[in-house]
């Protein structure tokens, strides 16, 4: 079955810098895509099930138990080594690579060298044929100049909505129904609200948000310093977003027309 419009185009497409690692490995400096990534890409490219990976052949290369010496004097280390090679099938067309893996472990836990080893082995594999699809599945690093390494897409920005309170809206949030009929100077406390006290920071942010006035948000700030002082002394991340959201609903009001109180 030929790849559709769409899965070809996404094989086009460039690699995204943000998923380009480097590592140093014989004096040289090495880029590569990880395997999660590489695996990520398939499902978004070719679909959940529109492909398989199978291992058609994993074969021990080496076994070596060392003696290598350290700080603390010699000790004893597994060396394992092993080869895979991979089959990934897309859409019905097939491509395959190879890979090698190096496991390492105590001299008492031979089955972790071992595992590390054929895990490599096959990310490796599994990377190489994958390659072969397309930039971005790591392509585009085999290519000196990498002029197929892109920046990450700028997600667009939303458009600006004009500024409001919720005492405008038809159906307001429970919050500011809440505001609505409690907003007097005896009754800003936060804690009137029944709220359980890991929600009270943002319900008073919320009401800030509210406050049609800044004589009111004064006020609201004023009736709530008990409870600004425990907040300060528990949770200094939550009370300095609240300042926040004081500052910033302040700065808006401020420029707009003077209302009556």
């Amino acid at each position: 079955m030929p790849f559709t419009e769409e899965i070809t185009a996404n094989l086009s497409a460039g690699l995204d810098k943000a998923y380009v690692k480097q590592r140093q490995q014989g004096g040289a400096r090495l880029s590569y895509v990880e395997a999660w990534h590489v695996i990520a890409e398939a499902n978004r490219i070719f679909g959940f099930d529109g492909w398989a990976r199978e291992t058609v052949i994993l074969q021990e290369t080496n076994r070596d138990l060392k003696e290598l010496k350290g700080q603390n004097g010699t000790y004893e280390q597994w060396r394992v080594g092993y080869m895979a090679k991979v089959r990934i099938t897309a859409h019905g067309v097939v491509r395959e690579g190879t890979g090698f893996g190096i496991g390492m472990g105590r001299p008492e836990a031979l089955g972790d060298a071992i595992e590390s080893a054929v895990k490599e082995a096959e990310s490796d594999a599994m990377k190489r044929a994958m390659m072969t699809f397309g930039h971005p599945f790591g392509l585009a690093l085999y290519d000196k100049s990498q002029s197929n390494v892109v920046d990450s897409p700028q997600e667009p920005k939303p458009k600006p909505q004009a500024e409001h309170t919720p005492f405008d809206d038809d159906k307001p949030d429970p919050v500011a129904e809440w505001a609505n009929k409690n907003w007097t100077a005896d009754k800003l406390d936060v804690r009137q609200m029944g709220l359980p006290d890991e929600k009270l920071a943002g319900a008073l942010k919320n009401m800030a948000a509210y406050a049609p006035t800044i004589q009111r948000l004064d006020e609201l700030w004023a009736l709530n310093a008990a409870y600004h002082g425990w907040l300060s002394a528990n949770n200094e991340d939550a009370f300095a977003s609240i300042k926040a959201a004081f500052a910033n609903r302040k700065g808006f009001l401020s420029q707009e027309p003077a209302k009556a109180a």
